[in-house]
């Protein structure tokens, strides 16, 4: 069944490794990059409910002029019903998501790789660009400690376990300007 208003909020992590940050790409300098996919699956609540999701998820990625990076996130049921989860951050700002867990997005080799970690497991999101740094691909995985569910906390505060949950349409662009600036 469909709960109406529950956002389990599968953003971004997988916390295998700690993220070494390094420079934004100069080429990066000045522009947005947009990130967006449909997290999609199945979880249950603790009361035994079967709920079925699809979140759409976006990160916007400002890179200003120094290579500083400012970041907004929204997660959104994908049937529009108004309910969404909007988190916006600076470079200095501590970043968490809705549960106080760490979520980060840095540049890594060359690589936007996001992460955030959620009460168990995790997900990652990695930008990949090419050579002129003008085009992207997004991939994004989900990941679970020793084979368990992940366990989340969805907007209505209760605790749920996803069994399932795949990435669909991912997308990434890169476009001039600041279009967190714009909002």
């Amino acid at each position: 069944m469909w709960i109406r208003g529950l956002l389990l909020s599968p953003s971004v992590a997988l916390l295998a490794a700690p993220l070494v940050a390094s420079a934004a790409p100069a080429q990066l300098y000045g522009k947005t990059i947009t990130l967006s996919w449909h997290a999609v699956g199945v979880s249950s609540s603790d009361d035994g409910r079967t709920v079925y999701f699809d979140h759409l998820n976006t990160r916007t990625v400002y890179v200003s002029s120094a290579g500083r990076l400012f970041t907004r996130g929204v997660t959104s049921l994908a049937r529009n019903e108004g309910f969404a989860v909007c988190r916006e951050h600076g470079p200095d700002d501590k970043k968490v998501n809705n549960e106080g867990l760490a979520a980060e997005i840095r540049f890594d080799g060359g690589k936007l790789v996001g992460i955030q970690q959620f009460a168990r497991g995790a997900g990652q999101i990695v930008a990949t660009f090419n050579s002129s740094f003008s085009s992207c691909t997004l991939s994004v995985v989900y990941g679970r400690i020793g084979g368990s569910a992940l366990r989340v906390r969805a907007l209505d505060g209760k605790m749920y376990d996803v069994q399932s949950i795949s990435a669909v349409s991912p997308t990434c662009s890169i476009s001039d300007g600041n279009a967190l600036a714009d909002h």
